[in-house]
């Protein structure tokens, strides 16, 4: 099987997936949810978008390997498909944020900032805690890191889904002697 056979598939699920983490991205962003400081939407927000990464990826696994190989998929195949399909969704929920962040709302960062130091604050820390948390915070808070990292936790969490979920799906092709 050729790869690039991976490619229409990918496309279509991972432009859905795009814009589905876009639309996710900027309802937690613009309703206040993403900065409230508390765990529970953190928690919410992963849960929703680890539910999202799986039923793209079974359906994309379940779609190419039913209508475009006769019911056949490889597990290398599946994790491609999965891969592929979520840094696609990546980069452009990346792209999306960093437009978010750079021109609709420039200040949204160091709202984010706030909110995290009066957390900290709330837990304790001292102020050299704070401080230390302070500067680490600010390494990571580029946006163009946070688009790289988003990229590669996107494509990462899609190999290791799709693994666990090729294991289920896949049906190799019988060899005949």
């Amino acid at each position: 099987m050729n790869q690039s056979a991976l490619r229409p598939t990918i496309l279509k699920y991972g432009l859905t997936g795009g814009l589905i983490f876009s639309l996710i991205y900027l309802i937690f962003t613009i309703s206040g949810l993403a900065n409230t400081g508390s765990p529970m939407s953190g928690i919410l927000n992963s849960v929703v978008s680890i539910g999202i990464m799986i039923v793209l990826i079974v359906m994309a696994i379940k779609q190419h390997r039913d209508q475009l190989q006769n019911g056949f998929i490889t597990l290398g195949q599946c994790v491609l498909i999965g891969a592929g399909l979520m840094a696609l969704a990546g980069i452009i929920s990346g792209l999306v944020s960093l437009v978010y962040t750079n021109f609709v709302d420039p200040e949204y960062m160091e709202r984010l900032m706030a909110t995290m130091e009066e957390a900290w604050e709330a837990q304790g820390l001292t102020e050299d805690q704070i401080e230390q948390a302070r500067g680490w915070t600010a390494m990571m808070k580029s946006p163009y890191l946070l688009f790289a990292t988003a990229i590669g936790c996107y494509a990462i969490g899609g190999a290791i889904l799709s693994l666990i979920i090729g294991l289920i799906m896949k049906r190799d092709q019988p060899q005949f002697s």
